[in-house]
């Protein structure tokens, strides 16, 4: 079995409203040769449906045996577990990546021989005012970002980093589901890999934003054709933010929205949609049978509705 370059650890819970966008962009990173490995932690919103609705092949979804509302760490544990890549990071649901974010860690990564490496990125608050953050030295130590995604390591320092804290925040911490784990791992995986004498590497590049997100109550009620609607834009926008966008994967978004919109009555967005799914993929006759058919009223929307797309 192919082990990729990356692992990239996203634990999440009852985020279905953003975790779709999370994962597109992971997805739509120049350096593709990653596995994404979703940790639910007990969501009981569409989170998993979102998972799906944008992932492809790269994408693993870990979901515990064991009630994680009480105590989340084996969870992360296990996941680490069955992680594949050379290299590890944890990220949330609210970080939205560069699209060379995971390209330039390898690069910087490859270019010194360091054993642990992070990266600046952009705080964004509910208004849009944005602060940056770059990494600082901490405690006389390496100047480092612990931030989720800012930093990677190797996976097995990560594992290594996960076993010490385990127990500790078991102990100390109840519904420890409902904590970020990256700046425990990274602060322990940063020590180890000082103890190690790895080479620790930085650099004041910002490669990803955090999101402070206020919940809009009102999307809790979205029908299964809006939801689909607004996964598929999270993923288009993540496609058309990398200068290496991936055909299938726009071409599938971008469909799936169309196929959503013609349902909601939503004629001209549809027609949108299928227009960018033909320029994505205009040798799969059904993407332009489509938008053929959605200039037809009713009868397109039909017409839609039974054709299927050559994947």
């Amino acid at each position: 079995m192919r082990h990729p370059r990356f692992s990239v650890l996203l634990p999440v819970r009852d985020r279905a409203e953003v975790v779709g966008r999370t994962v597109a962009g992971v997805l739509a990173q120049t350096f593709g040769d990653l596995e994404l490995i979703v940790v639910d932690l007990g969501s009981t919103d569409r989170t998993l449906d979102a998972v799906r609705a944008v992932a492809d092949d790269r994408v693993v979804i870990f979901e515990p045996d064991h009630d994680v509302t009480a105590t989340a760490e084996p969870s992360y544990r296990d996941a680490l577990g069955m992680a594949r890549g050379r290299w590890a990071t944890v990220i949330n649901a609210d970080v939205d990546v560069d699209a060379a974010w995971l390209a330039r860690i390898g690069r910087l990564a490859d270019g010194s021989g360091a054993g642990f490496v992070s990266c600046g990125g952009r705080q964004i608050d509910p208004r849009g005012t944005i602060s940056e953050f770059r990494p600082v030295v901490d405690g006389g130590g390496p100047t480092a970002c612990l931030r989720a995604g800012a930093f990677a390591t190797t996976t097995d320092r990560l594992r290594s980093a996960a076993d010490l804290i385990g127990d500790e925040l078991d102990a100390g911490r109840g519904h420890a589901a409902e904590v970020d784990p990256a700046g425990h791992f990274g602060r322990v995986a940063l020590d180890l890999a000082v103890l190690d004498g790895a080479v620790v590497l930085h650099s004041p590049e910002l490669l990803l934003s955090w999101h402070d997100y206020c919940p809009d109550p009102s999307t809790a009620h979205r029908t299964d054709d809006e939801m689909q609607f607004h996964l598929a834009l999270q993923g288009i926008d993540a496609q058309a933010r990398t200068p290496i966008p991936d055909e299938r994967l726009l071409a599938r978004y971008a469909t799936a929205g169309a196929m959503a919109a013609v349902r909601l009555q939503q004629g001209r967005d549809a027609r949108r949609l299928f227009r960018v799914a033909c320029r994505a993929r205009p040798e799969v006759r059904d993407h332009w049978t489509r938008l053929l058919a959605a200039h037809l009223g009713p009868l397109g929307q039909r017409m839609c509705g039974s054709t299927v797309a050559a994947e």
